[in-house]
């Protein structure tokens, strides 16, 4: 498999039964976005093992033991989900990590719960995470901005702690300009028709899913149109394309990579 010219190599697939009841043997969450389609996680059934898979590993799944045993000690994760807004769109819910020299990106399928994992250059998972979201063409208008539109988005997708992702924990700090010159202002929240949002840690989250205090890239796709990425402070967003993309999220890969160096006192 090839996207946004990197390579990646199938390791293997692992059903998301079994992988949620992996993750609740070792005492360990599903990693965020991956979960089953039909609706979120309850508190306390990410916890809940029903399934021993200790032996298992080394039969079934030895396949998957590097990508398993690396993804808890990672340098690096990038997280990214997609939520369509309109049948036709495929969900994505993809997760990648680097730890040392390996690399990998674990991805949920769109119609079944079955995630593929895949291994790849730990230079890479910036590249193959844009390659994936599935962008179709940049958006015609030099920028656009959709009042209450990201806060209406973040009460309903904020970290998961203690409740489903349904709940809100926290404020989306947007700074909106609707007024500002050359941008245009979207005010009927069906035109869009997908939202993805992207985001990298260099340390285990303290909630499930997207920490908004944190930098995150956010994709909207405007029907008729074509995609967007907010700028930086949320203000507005602007067309983007898979090489924009990419540049965006390997940035917030370099941010993080520059905590690590921090912290290991190597700058």
């Amino acid at each position: 498999m090839a996207t946004q010219t990197v390579s990646l190599k199938r390791v293997g697939s692992v059903a998301l039964n079994d992988l949620i009841g992996m993750c609740a043997e070792s005492g360990d969450g599903v990693p965020y976005p991956l979960w089953r389609t039909e609706r979120e996680p309850y508190w306390g059934e990410l916890e809940q093992a029903t399934v021993p898979f200790t032996a298992r590993m080394d039969a079934d799944f030895r396949h998957l033991r590097q990508w398993a045993e690396t993804y808890k000690e990672a340098d690096i994760w990038v997280e990214c989900r997609l939520k369509p807004f309109a049948p036709a769109i495929p969900p994505v819910r993809l997760v990648a990590h680097r730890a040392g020299e390996a690399g990998f990106v674990a991805v949920q399928r769109p119609t079944a719960e079955v995630v593929d994992v895949y291994s790849l250059s730990p230079l890479d998972i910036g590249a193959a995470t844009a390659g994936l979201t599935g962008l179709t063409q940049p958006g015609r208008r030099s920028a656009i901005c959709i009042p209450g539109f990201l806060a209406n988005f973040g009460d309903r997708d904020l970290g998961w702690a203690g409740g489903s992702e349904d709940e809100s924990y926290a404020d989306v700090n947007i700074r909106e300009r609707p007024n500002v010159r050359s941008t245009t202002t979207i005010s009927d929240f069906d035109d869009v028709t997908l939202m993805a949002t992207v985001q990298s840690r260099a340390e285990p989250s303290a909630v499930r899913g997207v920490d908004w205090a944190r930098g995150v890239v956010v994709l909207v796709r405007i029907t008729g149109d074509g995609d967007y990425v907010y700028t930086p402070d949320r203000s507005r967003a602007v067309p983007v394309t898979a090489q924009s993309l990419r540049a965006r999220i390997d940035d917030l890969i370099a941010a993080d990579v520059a905590i690590l160096r921090r912290r290991r006192g190597l700058t």
